[in-house]
């Protein structure tokens, strides 16, 4: 071989020996990137499966749980207006009165809807395709997992508990397990969830009322809201308290606004009869003006004492001055004579009385804060017009703020002769009692209302009749006849409204004998117009 076929045989070995090493160098280069893409696609792989689990964890899964089982709840308690719930008797324990309860809580909670099975009257409730559900939980889950290659491959909700431990909540609980797995792969996450929540009832409505609301009065629909008062535990929270010394004398009774004789101009002449005017009897006889007078209000408070003047020739007789149906005498046969200066309206007599020491009230319809009380005298006017000695009783004052209170904002309250929340979604619930039973007083132009708000009569056939307890289950259970009308409360705040026959837009608020024990206490029975009760007339 000659010296250039040497060198042309050297430049072809060099030249394969670069070529050969760039393509090993290519190759593991290549594979290098192939590997490093494995591993970033891994990477990413695990990071989403991370990032899609941690909206799954603890935290999140009990948000989904309050929002799904309220959601729920909801739609159950308003079902069960129309479709109540199947139950043991009522003699039962509780606990088993809710079997069907719960197994339809369970399927809603996981699947939207509910058997017809655990209703009376086999109708289940509405399924919407978009409720909040576990199920659609999990539809939406799987469509975020499926785009990283994911998807959920087992869901269970089980061991699934509902009850109450509070009269305004209700506890629920549930086990949960959901397992991810890799599409054609081999990754696998399971996740266990223990969920025990509470839910409170508060706003939600009284699904045993509307239910028998409608049963009897297919036109009426009433929804009345849950609502509590931490300051209203027990019934004695709010009896009416008395407040002291009340008054020496006076007649009839009477329960409003208080406005001393200084301000009285302040008071629109259309409220001046919701009004009790306060002051010295001088300065209320001397506001009598035509623009003003003291007779368009509705009672009086006189704040100093009658002046006594000796009987000539009748020793220990003495005649009045300075007061409303001053007591005359005839001196010559020591007789009290009627009375020429004779007023037919509610007043007392309350020696240096103190309208700051009184208890506020709802502000009048011009948005005035007033104080309000009711006084009781012992004997009416017509009483006192016969003979004016009949006007020397003590007068009773109360305090009627927490009941009326508690009546006009319509709240509830423990009673262990009641049903509890849950219980009231089941069949025959006013049947029913419970250690976290609830009552509460209803109110409505539905019960024994005779005119609507414009004034035009109102039909019979929608509403009840006005001699029914205002308690609810006393109203449900049909306690009539010996209910009682409650001085100071809708529809009888004197003697004129309170009378039978009045046009009201309310009815007169009732109480039984047992439920006004309760709710007035037996130390202020004149406050319940009962035969019997002192107190003056009911009207």
């Amino acid at each position: 071989m000659n010296a250039t076929s040497k060198k042309g045989f050297f430049f072809v070995f060099v030249i394969f020996l670069v070529i050969s090493y760039m393509l090993a160098s290519i190759s593991i280069t290549v594979k290098q990137i192939d590997l490093s893409e494995k591993r970033f696609a891994e990477r990413f792989k695990n990071s989403n499966i991370e990032l899609v689990m941690s909206q799954v964890n603890d935290k999140k899964i009990n948000e989904v749980s309050n929002s799904i089982t309220y959601a729920m709840l909801f739609k159950l308690n308003d079902h069960s207006v129309d479709s109540p719930l199947k139950s043991s008797p009522e003699t039962a324990p509780e606990a088993e009165q809710l079997f069907y309860l719960r197994s339809a809580m369970h399927e809603l909670v996981a699947n939207g809807t509910a058997s017809g099975d655990n209703f009376n009257d086999a109708q289940q409730p509405t399924f919407n395709p978009g409720a909040a559900s576990f199920s659609n939980w999990v539809s939406g889950l799987n469509d975020t997992l499926q785009n990283i290659g994911f998807e959920v491959s087992e869901f269970s909700l089980n061991t699934f508990w509902i009850n109450q431990s509070k009269i305004d909540s209700i506890d629920y609980n549930f086990t949960i397990h959901l397992k991810v797995s890799e599409k054609g792969g081999f990754t696998t996450i399971t996740r266990d969830y223990n969920i025990s929540n509470s839910l409170p009832i508060q706003s939600l409505t009284d699904s045993a009322f509307s239910r028998e609301v409608k049963r009897n009065k297919p036109d009426i629909l009433v929804k009345k809201p849950f609502y509590f008062f931490d300051g209203y535990s027990d019934p004695t929270d709010i009896n009416p308290s008395s407040l002291v010394p009340g008054g020496s004398e006076g007649q009839g009774w009477f329960y409003g606004y208080l406005v001393e004789v200084k301000d009285a101009l302040s008071v629109q002449p259309f409220e001046q009869k919701k009004y009790i005017l306060v002051g010295k009897y001088s300065d209320i006889i001397a506001m009598d003006y035509p623009d003003l007078s003291y007779k368009s209000f509705g009672a009086y408070i006189i704040t100093d004492k009658p002046i006594l003047n000796p009987v000539s020739g009748c020793p220990g007789d003495f005649n009045q001055d300075n007061t409303f149906n001053p007591i005359i005498y005839d001196n010559r046969h020591c007789t009290v004579m009627s009375s020429s200066n004779y007023i037919d309206k509610p007043f007392m007599v309350g020696e240096n009385f103190d309208i700051t020491l009184a208890p506020q009230c709802d502000s009048d319809s011009s948005g005035n804060t007033r104080s309000c009380i009711l006084f009781v005298a012992q004997k009416s006017p017509d009483e006192v017009k016969l003979d004016s000695i009949q006007k020397l009783h003590s007068v009773s004052m109360y305090d009627m703020e927490k009941l009326r209170d508690f009546a006009m904002c319509s709240y509830y309250i423990h009673s262990k002769g009641a049903p509890s929340y849950l219980q009231r979604m089941l069949a025959n619930s006013y049947m029913r009692t419970s250690d976290l039973g609830i009552e509460s007083f209803v109110l409505g132009n539905y019960i024994g209302a005779t005119i609507n708000d414009d004034g035009s009569a109102r039909p019979s056939d929608i509403t009840y009749s006005d001699d029914k307890s205002r308690l609810d289950n006393e109203f449900v259970n049909g306690i009539t006849g010996s209910a009682y009308k409650i001085r100071g409360m809708p529809g009888c705040k004197d003697a004129e409204t309170c009378k039978d026959g009045s046009d009201t837009l309310l009815g007169h608020f009732r109480l039984t004998s047992d439920s006004a024990k309760k709710y007035i206490g037996s130390s202020s029975l004149d406050i319940v117009c009962k035969p019997g009760n002192a107190g003056a007339s009911c009207g």
